[in-house]
């Protein structure tokens, strides 16, 4: 018995001498906490981060499948950020192996099928107005972690960003008043998968459903100048596609191709007439887009440039040649970060 009393004696001594704030920083280091960022955000950075901060969604899943936000029906947690701390309510620990966390913004775009350890987008309808994030750390854990640094979500556009703005570059000659800028035969619905790795992109599926945009509509006609200006707010997040052809190799109209439909005047200076529309004070003209391919991340900026021409009567009959408002307009295109890529310069599009 007094062999038994010494050592319950010696292991009071001992756990008195750890003082209960040694015990909780050293259960703190094994708290879980996150950051977030978007990368590549350009000119955007400011309005993204404060948009994320509003809420992302979060998954974390174990190597055996447990869910450790889940509560309930409820297969996620909100990562918010107040201040300069995020947080996600009650505070979790690292359990003794790898996890995989998943992130998504606008909170409830994706979700996680029953059975499943990585979340998905399913038959998203896209509207246009709204930028889809998303991220993905593998492999986490607390080895990775021991000072408490935080898990760093870097969430990647899903979507592609589309800018346009407009010109006249012949001033003298014709006078140009635009109201708005729409895109037809679009394709708005997907699906989405996560990557498999943190260096690799989630793939978009199954996409369909053509639809039309309104890019940006100005509350009265703009009158362009030589200087390139948006038209209201001129910015879409489009679902990455390849566009197809509105006028194929031989100057033919498809019916389903893309094209972009500019709501405007155009009046011939030297003779103070209407050139378009034929009646009424505005009416669609419609521009080809080139050959084109929008990937997720990067962002394209169209330039429309009236001049010399002032596209196509927006209507043709399919399989038909379409008939010149003037002649061919000026195009061309800049791709950007979200992340670069290439630049496209004075595409004309009559072919």
């Amino acid at each position: 018995m007094k062999a038994k009393f010494s050592f319950f004696a010696l292991s009071a001594l001992m756990l008195a001498s750890c003082s209960s704030s040694d015990i909780l920083e050293a259960k703190s280091s094994e708290a879980i906490t996150f950051t977030a960022s978007t990368v590549n955000q350009s000119r955007y950075a400011e309005s993204n981060s404060v948009a994320i901060a509003s809420g992302i969604d979060l998954w974390g899943f174990t190597a055996n499948g447990d869910n450790l936000f889940a509560t309930g029906t409820k297969n996620a947690t909100t990562l918010t950020k107040t201040g300069d701390a995020w947080g996600y309510g009650s505070t979790l620990y690292w359990p003794n192996q790898d996890v995989n966390f998943f992130g998504a913004y606008p909170v409830g775009v994706a979700s996680v099928a029953e059975g499943a350890t990585v979340p998905s987008i399913a038959d998203y309808n896209c509207p246009g107005n709204v930028d889809v994030l998303y991220s993905a750390n593998f492999n986490e854990n607390k080895s990775k972690h021991t000072a408490g640094d935080a898990v760093a979500m870097q969430l990647k556009h899903a979507l592609a960003q589309v800018v346009f703005q407009v010109k006249n570059t012949n001033t003298t000659g014709i006078t140009v008043k635009v109201k708005g800028i729409s895109l037809a035969n679009i394709q708005s619905k997907g699906s989405f998968a996560w990557p498999a790795s943190a260096s690799a992109a989630g793939v978009w599926s199954n996409s369909s459903e053509l639809k039309t945009y309104l890019v940006g509509e100005a509350t009265s006609s703009v009158e362009l100048t030589s200087t390139a200006a948006t038209v209201g707010n001129s910015n879409l997040f489009l679902l990455p596609q390849t566009l197809k052809e509105w006028i194929n190799g031989e100057g033919k109209v498809n019916a389903d191709g893309a094209n972009i439909l500019v709501n405007c005047q155009v009046i011939d200076n030297a003779s103070n007439l209407q050139i378009w529309p034929k009646t009424g004070e505005t009416g669609n003209v419609a521009i080809a887009f080139p050959a084109t391919t929008w990937e997720q991340g990067k962002k394209y900026i169209y330039t429309l440039a009236f001049g010399s021409g002032a596209g196509y009567e927006p209507d043709p009959t399919p399989g038909d040649k379409p008939t010149p408002v003037l002649v061919a307009i000026s195009l061309s295109v800049d791709v950007e970060g979200f992340t670069a890529g290439e630049t496209i310069d004075d595409l004309n599009t009559v072919k």
